[in-house]
């Protein structure tokens, strides 16, 4: 089903977004289950404006698309996912609009968390940024918030899938003039996502070329030393420990051998119970044991999964990669973490460029390297990049 006059901006509540899709995703994949020949990156459905989203939060965009595709789980089945499509003012430059993919970071587990309708970690004017820019931006909710749940957290590979199968289905709207090649660029689990997309060749195929991908701030081993000092302590902020039940919920979902009651501390267990609920839990600071989490076989499981699932690839990529990281962040995701696997990544034979900026927290990286981020897509849309690309020689020391 295709739209074939896209509409102009009107002024909506944002309310209204949240209901067209819970609406559009019940509607598209009611019989989901049938649907086991779906192919990948599939154009399902699409909703022009007025039906399906609110462009109050996007100054610089023009038209705006909803649309449901299919993309690919953990086990590669076929699995429903929806993202915007937003397109900036003005008419498409010859060979069409030039499209970002934007990877957002971790908003939480629950069908209210989808990065589209959070209210608790939003990427509107950031998004808005790269519509002034005359980009169209490309903006997927990870699979997992819908009918496809439960959502699972720092899972690169099907992070890059939703992503990828967004473009493909993105290029399928008849109405929308958009470039064949692309780039990604992503915040911390997102970060993660663009840095395994780029491990993959041609992962929107050979037609919709890859060119490039900026991670900023992205996660990597961090997250295993956030688990350790989960184990280790009942000291961590509010924040991290939201981050340690989403991440050990996440691993359960693909290992359902993981036991909670033996990995979970009793003073932790309500955290636990409100991630499931809340984009942001609170935290707790009455634990009376000594540590959130045990040591043990529970805990293993739960560092294979991120080893296995959400460390950054450190074989060679195949696109240039920018990665940018703040001096002063305060979550799991340092600058020195991020400058040590750009490291690993630069030894693989990769082309990277690692820059680090000032900033004041974990998302202010997003608008501090936006203009190195335009300057690299600049550069990078170029036919051939050179082969001395980035700063591998000084990273490496």
């Amino acid at each position: 089903m295709q739209a074939t006059q896209p509409t102009r901006k009107h002024r909506q509540h944002y309310f209204s977004f949240a209901a067209a899709i819970s609406f559009f995703l019940m509607f598209c994949f009611s019989a989901y289950g049938k649907q086991t020949d779906t192919g990948y990156g599939q154009l399902n459905m699409i909703k022009p404006l007025e039906e399906s989203a609110s462009l109050d939060h996007y100054p610089h965009a023009e038209e705006s698309y909803l649309v449901a595709y299919t993309t690919r789980d953990y086990k590669d089945r076929p699995v429903p996912a929806f993202g915007q499509v937003l397109l900036p003012s003005g008419k498409a430059p010859e060979g069409g609009f030039p499209v970002v993919v934007f990877a957002p970071g971790t908003t939480g587990l629950a069908p209210e968390c989808a990065p589209s309708i959070s209210k608790e970690v939003r990427y509107d004017n950031y998004v808005d940024l790269w519509l002034e820019k005359g980009y169209a931006v490309l903006r997927p909710d990870y699979q997992g918030f819908d009918v496809s749940g439960p959502r699972v957290v720092l899972d690169g590979a099907t992070n890059a899938a939703d992503l990828a199968g967004l473009v493909i289905a993105a290029h399928d709207i008849k109405a929308v003039n958009l470039a064949n090649q692309w780039l990604a660029v992503g915040h911390s689990e997102g970060g993660a996502a663009v840095l395994w997309l780029a491990s993959i060749d041609n992962p929107a195929g050979k037609t919709h070329p890859l060119k490039g991908v900026v991670a900023a701030a992205p996660t990597g081993t961090g997250v295993v030393g956030m688990l350790t000092g989960a184990a280790n302590t009942n000291k961590l902020p509010g924040v991290l420990q939201g981050y340690v039940a989403m991440t050990i919920l996440s691993a359960k979902v693909q290992d359902p051998s993981l036991s909670l009651d033996a990995l979970v501390n009793p003073g932790f267990m309500p955290v636990i119970d409100d991630t499931q609920v809340s984009c942001k839990p609170s935290g707790v600071t009455d634990v009376t044991e000594d540590s959130y989490i045990n040591l043990g076989d529970d805990f293993d499981k739960v560092v294979q999964f991120v080893e296995t699932r959400s460390y950054l690839p450190t074989n060679k990529l195949n696109v240039p990669v920018l990665i940018v990281a703040g001096l002063t962040d305060e979550s799991s995701v340092s600058a020195d973490l991020a400058r040590d696997e750009s490291r690993k990544l630069c030894e693989a034979g990769s082309m990277v460029d690692f820059q680090t900026f000032t900033t004041e927290s974990h998302q202010d990286i997003l608008p501090r390297s936006f203009d190195k981020s335009v300057e690299f897509a600049s550069y990078v849309s170029q036919k051939v990049v050179p082969g001395d690309f980035g700063n591998c020689t000084e990273i490496k020391g």
